[in-house]
C-alpha cells in the first residue's frame, strides 16, 4: 500500500513485536549475576596474588573489587532496563502509527465511496435531465408546430377576399397574442401592416364599406388589449409597441391605452383622434403626421420624447394636463386652430422653432422643469403663459406675437429670461412675474402696451415701444432724467427710481420712445 506522498508502508504485522518470552528476564538477570560473580573471583584472586604485607590494604583491596563486581551487576541491570523502556516506546510508536494509516485508509475508501456515489448521481440527474430536455424538446416542437399552423391558417384567412373569412383570420391573430405573450409584438406587427394599407378608393361602396368594418375591427382589437383598465378586464393586456407610420387612421382611438412606444411618422389622422389617457413608456412620435380632425391629448403620459416636428394640425388640439418625460421638439409644427397645453408638465428641455400658431395658443399654468427655448415663431392669436413656471433657461428669439401676449404672475426661477429680436403687435402683459435674475429685452420691440409694473430686476437693450409708453400706468417715483443721443442720432431718456432701487434695480439702463 502507497501513503499520500508515494511512500511504501510496512505491514500491520511486520509492526507489530512479539512479546518478549517469560524467561529472558531471568536469564539476563543470571548472566549479569554470572559475570559480575566471574569479575569478583578473578580480581579476588588478583589480589591474593599481590602478597600485601598490610592487612588493612588487603581489606581494602578486596572491597573495592566488591565494589566493582556490583556496580558491574548494577550497570547490567540498568543497560537491560533501558533496552525494555526504548523497545517498549519503539511498539508504542509502531502501533500509534499502525493506527493512524488505518484510519488515513479508512478515510480514503470513504472518500472513494464517495466519490462513487456522486458520480452515480450526477449520472443519474444528467440522464433525468436528458429525458425532461428530449420531453420538453417535443412538446416545443409541438408548440411551434401548433403555433405555426395557428398563425399560416390566420395569415390565410386575412388575406381572403371574403370579409367574413379576412375577420376570421383576424380573431385568429388576437387569440395566438392571448395565448402566446411572445407573439404578441408580433401580431401588432401584422395589425399595423394592415392600418399603413391605403385606404381603398373604388367607386365601389361594398369594398369600401368592407375595407372599413375590417379596419374597425382591428382598431377594437388593439384599444381592448391595450388598455390595462377595468373596462376592458376580460381582454388581455398586451405590453408591446405601435408603429403607424404612413397610415391613414379614421376616428382613431387610444384612451387610456398603455404602450411602450407610439410611433405615427407620416401618419394621416382624419375625423376626431382621442389620446385622451395615454401613457407610453418611451417616446410619442408624430413627425410630420396631420391631423385633419380634433385632437384629444388630455392628460396623456410621454416616457420619453414628444417630437411635434413638422406635424400639421387643421383643427383644435388639447393637450391640457400632458405629461412629458423626456425632451418636447415642435420644429416646424403648425396650429392652425387653437392649442392648449394648459398645466402640462415638461420634464425634459421645450424646442419650438420655425413653428407657427394661428390661433390662440394656452401654456397657463404650464411646468417648464429644463430649459425653453421658442425661435423663429410665428403666432397669430393669443398667447397665454399665465402663471407658467419656468425653471430652466428660458429664451424668446427671432418671434413675432401678433395678439396679446399673457405672462403674469409666471415664475422664472433659474437665470435671466432672454427676450430677443422679439416684435410684439399686440399687449405684451407681464405685471407680477418672478424674477430670480432680472429679465433682459434685447432688440424688442412694443407696438401696443407692455406692462411690466410690480416686476424687479428688468435690464433692457434697445427696447422699441410703438404709439405707447413701455408702461401704461407708470409708478407714482419713476421719472425721466436725462436724454441723450446715441450714435445714430436717436434720442434716448434715461430713468430712475426716487424710490430707490427696489424696483428699478438699473438707474442707467436706457429706454427708446422714439415712434417709427
Amino acid at each position: 500500500m502507497t501513503d499520500s506522498a508515494g511512500a511504501s508502508n510496512p505491514p500491520a504485522a511486520a509492526l507489530s513485536r512479539a512479546p518478549l518470552p517469560r524467561w529472558t528476564v531471568p536469564v539476563v538477570a543470571g548472566v549479569v549475576l554470572v559475570i559480575a560473580g566471574v569479575v569478583l573471583v578473578v580480581l579476588w584472586r588478583w589480589v591474593d596474588g599481590l602478597a600485601l604485607a598490610d592487612a588493612e590494604q588487603r581489606a581494602t583491596a578486596h572491597l573495592d573489587v566488591i565494589k566493582t563486581a556490583s556496580a558491574i551487576a548494577v550497570g547490567g541491570g540498568g543497560v537491560f532496563a533501558l533496552y525494555l523502556a526504548a523497545r517498549r516506546q519503539r511498539t508504542q510508536e509502531l502501533e500509534l502509527q499502525v493506527r493512524r494509516d488505518e484510519l488515513r485508509n479508512r478515510q480514503v475508501e470513504l472518500e472513494q465511496r464517495d466519490r462513487a456515489q456522486r458520480h452515480a448521481e450526477e449520472v443519474a440527474e444528467a440522464n433525468g435531465r436528458h429525458a425532461e430536455q428530449v420531453a420538453g424538446d417535443g412538446r416545443h416542437d409541438a408548440a411551434e408546430r401548433r403555433v405555426t399552423e395557428i398563425y399560416t391558417k390566420a395569415a390565410e384567412q386575412f388575406g381572403s377576399d371574403n370579409i367574413t373569412v379576412q375577420l376570421a383570420g383576424l380573431y385568429g391573430f388576437e387569440r395566438l397574442a392571448d395565448d402566446q405573450p411572445r407573439m404578441r409584438q408580433t401580431v401588432v406587427n401584422v395589425i399595423c401592416s394592415l392600418l399603413r394599407m391605403p385606404v381603398t378608393d373604388s367607386g365601389d361602396a361594398t369594398a369600401r364599406s368592407r375595407n372599413a368594418q375590417v379596419r374597425s375591427a382591428a382598431q377594437r382589437i388593439l384599444i381592448e388589449h391595450l388598455r390595462p383598465s377595468p373596462e376592458s378586464a376580460s381582454a388581455t393586456f398586451w405590453d408591446v409597441g405601435l408603429d403607424l407610420s404612413k397610415a391613414t387612421l379614421e376616428d382613431f382611438s387610444l384612451t387610456g391605452c398603455h404602450v411602450r412606444k407610439a410611433v405615427f411618422t407620416e401618419t394621416t389622422f382624419t375625423g376626431t383622434c382621442d389620446f385622451t389617457g395615454l401613457a407610453t413608456g418611451e417616446e410619442l412620435d408624430l413627425v410630420d403626421a396631420t391631423f385633419d380632425g380634433p385632437v384629444l391629448a388630455a392628460a396623456a403620459r410621454v416616457g420619453g420624447d414628444l417630437v411635434l416636428d413638422g406635424t400639421l394640425f387643421r383643427t383644435e388640439a388639447d393637450f391640457h394636463g400632458l405629461r412629458v418625460t423626456g425632451a418636447a421638439t415642435l420644429t416646424g409644427t403648425r396650429f392652425a386652430a387653437g392649442v392648449t397645453f394648459q398645466g402640462a408638465a415638461f420634464e425634459g428641455a421645450f424646442r419650438c422653432a420655425d413653428a407657427r400658431f394661428s390661433a390662440a395658443a394656452m401654456f397657463a399654468g404650464a411646468t417648464f422643469r429644463e430649459s425653453v427655448e421658442i425661435e423663429s415663431t410665428a403666432f397669430d392669436g393669443e398667447v397665454n403663459f399665465r402663471g407658467a413656471d419656468f425653471f430652466g433657461a428660458t429664451r424668446i428669439s427671432s418671434s413675432t406675437f401678433a395678439d396679446e401676449v399673457w405672462f403674469v404672475k409666471a415664475e422664472f426661477s433659474a437665470g435671466t429670461p432672454l427676450f430677443s429680436h422679439v416684435v410684439f403687435n399686440g399687449d405684451a402683459w407681464l405685471h407680477a412675474i418672478g424674477l430670480r435674475n432680472g429679465i433682459l429685452f434685447d432688440r424688442v420691440s412694443f407696438a401696443g402696451a407692455a406692462d411690466l409694473s410690480d416686476c424687479e430686476n428688468a435690464v433692457a437693450n434697445d427696447v422699441r415701444a410703438r404709439r405707447v409708453p413701455l408702461y401704461r400706468d407708470w409708478p407714482a417715483t419713476w421719472r425721466v432724467s436725462a436724454v441723450s443721443a446715441d450714435d445714430e442720432g436717436q434720442e434716448w431718456e434715461a430713468l430712475v427710481d426716487d424710490a430707490g432701487p427696489s424696483r428699478l434695480e438699473y438707474p442707467d439702463v436706457l429706454w427708446n420712445f422714439a415712434q417709427d
